[in-house]
């Protein structure tokens, strides 16, 4: 399964979705997860706290996370997460090291069974 990260620092998620320039891309779908890729983009947010939803800069970034079944994020406003689940990206939240994201945001795609099998090879998310 493949998972964005914003993390500037390469440690842990510490990047808000809308100001985020990069996104560091794992494969989460083995006992070793990795980072595959980085992408970059023009960050999302303006620096304008009234500013409106951006639907060309939106769908910029929604193709290069392209395959990623979610993306982690220290933050995230109401319509960008309402949309990028509707682009079958889940957002999630956190400020965790970016192993333990990894696995939080697995863990919010996957349910039941899938848990179980992820290390051994067969999440179906994968």
């Amino acid at each position: 399964m493949l998972i964005a990260i914003a993390s500037k620092s390469g440690k842990q998620v510490d990047q808000h979705f809308g100001q985020a320039e990069t996104f560091r891309i794992y494969d989460y779908g083995s006992q070793n997860p990795c980072q595959v890729s980085e992408v970059s983009v023009d960050k999302f947010s303006q620096d304008n706290v009234d500013h409106s939803f951006e639907e060309n800069r939106f769908k910029k970034i929604v193709t290069a996370l392209a395959g990623c079944k979610a993306v982690a994020i220290s933050q995230i406003g109401k319509t960008p997460a309402e949309q990028l689940l509707l682009s079958g990206i889940k957002p999630v939240k956190t400020e965790a090291t970016i192993a333990e994201a990894l696995k939080i945001a697995h863990d919010s795609v996957c349910s039941g069974d899938c848990k179980k099998l992820l290390f051994s090879g067969e999440c179906p998310h994968q």
